[in-house]
């Protein structure tokens, strides 16, 4: 038979057996048989999750301490007045078993600067080969090949993460050892009260020290969190 030249009131339910060469001006709901290689010109939202989301963009860090002993330090004509966990090179040791000090903050210095692995709950260093540890009740940089991750879990508190860009808040980091899927001990990151510039320690959770809940986040360039509240001005990007 001969195809008619009209087109029909309505769609047929079935094929064509002479398709036309123009393009429909309503797409179909039913998939093609053929699915294109060609992406198509529109984006289009899905609403499933991606099977391959993508990397993680991890930012980098100073970790300051506003403890008052510290801050009521004169600092001279210092552009950068605060101060920050800098990790203390060791002879002899390539590093490994270093101690974590309090120092002067030096924007961009490698020893002062700091990821945080959310997969491993540990804090980096700049080139990921060190990690923050417990030693006894010090603090160390040691290799990170070297240390059981699912043995302790490093969290820090919102506030410390510095969310807020227009009113910085410090918060607490701690340090919880795990056995058997349970929490059997929580530690502080804190500063000797008497010796302030001595190494970083580790605190039990009720122990009295007011600088437990001193730690800031200051990040390289923009931060990674939102800010909670809009900027009046302009974006310079």
């Amino acid at each position: 038979s001969v195809p008619s030249s009209q087109p029909s009131s309505g769609p047929s339910e079935k094929p064509s057996s002479y398709p036309s060469n123009a393009p429909s001006s309503q797409p179909s709901f039913v998939p093609s048989q053929h699915p294109s290689n060609i992406p198509s010109a529109s984006h289009t939202v899905s609403h499933e999750p991606s099977s391959q989301p993508s990397d993680f963009k991890v930012r980098e860090f100073m970790i300051l301490s506003k403890f008052k002993k510290l801050t009521d330090l004169p600092m001279g004509d210092r552009e950068d007045q605060n101060w920050c966990l800098e990790r203390l090179l060791s002879a002899g040791t390539a590093g490994e078993g270093s101690p974590l000090k309090m120092r002067p903050c030096e924007t961009g210095k490698s020893t002062q600067m700091w990821f945080y692995d959310r997969q491993k709950t540990v804090i980096t260093s700049e080139n990921s080969g060190f990690c923050i540890a417990r030693d006894g009740k010090q603090l160390v940089s040691k290799l990170c090949t070297t240390i059981t991750f699912d043995a302790v879990i490093t969290t820090i508190s919102d506030d410390a993460l510095n969310l807020i860009q227009t009113d910085p808040s410090t918060g607490s980091i701690s340090m919880e050892t795990v056995k058997n899927e349970t929490v059997k001990n929580k530690f502080y990151f804190a500063i000797d009260s008497l010796k302030i510039f001595s190494r970083v320690k580790l605190l039990k959770d009720g122990t009295e020290n007011s600088s437990f809940d001193k730690w800031q986040l200051r990040y390289k360039g923009p931060s990674e969190f939102p800010s909670s509240s809009l900027s009046k001005r302009p974006s310079n990007v």
